[in-house]
């Protein structure tokens, strides 16, 4: 796997991150978990429901289509990241 282009260090002190996709996968390198290639992966198109709930996704449609690529899972994720 080619190594990841990593983020500009003062992004960790910044306050709180949502790691989604490839955030996850920098945050999870970062933090001392590990990120490898799966044995299956997935790829086009889906639709999502968001929940609007608590505000973070404030202003999204109900529903979205979006693209997925799901291929590089955490192999080894660290407590303060993985619930």
């Amino acid at each position: 796997m080619r190594p990841m282009p990593a983020a500009r260090p003062e992004i960790w002190t910044w306050g709180s991150c949502l790691g989604i996709c490839y955030g996850m996968q920098l945050m999870t390198e970062h933090f001392g978990g590990k990120v490898k290639k799966a044995e299956h992966r997935e790829y086009g198109h889906a639709d999502i429901e968001v929940d609007h709930s608590n505000g973070l996704f404030r202003g999204l449609e109900a529903k979205m289509p979006v693209w997925m690529s799901h291929g590089t899972p955490p192999t080894k994720c660290l407590r303060i990241l993985c619930a």
